[in-house]
């Protein structure tokens, strides 16, 4: 029995730890395609979207095409370090984790202009800060004005 606690006692910290990470390495994904389509619109000189859909536990990413602009022709780009479509689901790649809600001036999707400046998905600029909160409290902000993201723990 002293055994079984001994083990018991060490395990949970550790069980514990690992969940952590993973809320971490989750919320740095989220973090990482939305600063790749930040960098990929300043890059390109064409607004890139990204549509966040917490229902499906997804998100997608989405390129306007330049002889065709606007939020509702853009099409889903392809990873360039997977060549499939940019679509990533939180929960197979992380189990357990999941999206709670992305709010984006009422809306599930930001875009980035050529400059890097987070928009609505009305096509005008971000009014207020943007967030993605995952389950474990976890959240991704997209700063209004700059387009700055990064990861707030809970």
């Amino acid at each position: 029995m002293v055994i079984v606690a001994v083990v018991a006692a060490a395990a949970i910290p550790a069980l514990s730890r690992t969940e952590s990470t993973r809320d971490a390495a989750a919320a740095r994904l989220v973090a990482a395609d939305l600063a790749f389509a930040r960098q990929r619109a300043a890059a390109t000189g064409n607004r890139v979207w990204v549509e966040f859909n917490p229902a499906s536990n997804s998100w997608t990413v989405l390129q306007e095409d330049a002889a065709n602009p606007g939020y509702a022709n853009a099409s889903t780009i392809v990873d360039p370090a997977t060549g499939s479509a940019m679509v990533q689901r939180l929960d197979v790649l992380f189990a357990g984790a999941a999206l709670t809600s992305a709010d984006f001036d009422g809306s599930g999707v930001v875009g980035f202009d050529w400059l890097g400046r987070p928009l609505a998905a009305t096509e005008t600029a971000l009014a207020a800060e943007g967030r993605v909160v995952l389950n474990s409290g976890f959240e991704v902000r997209v700063r209004s004005g700059s387009g700055l993201v990064r990861v707030v723990s809970p």
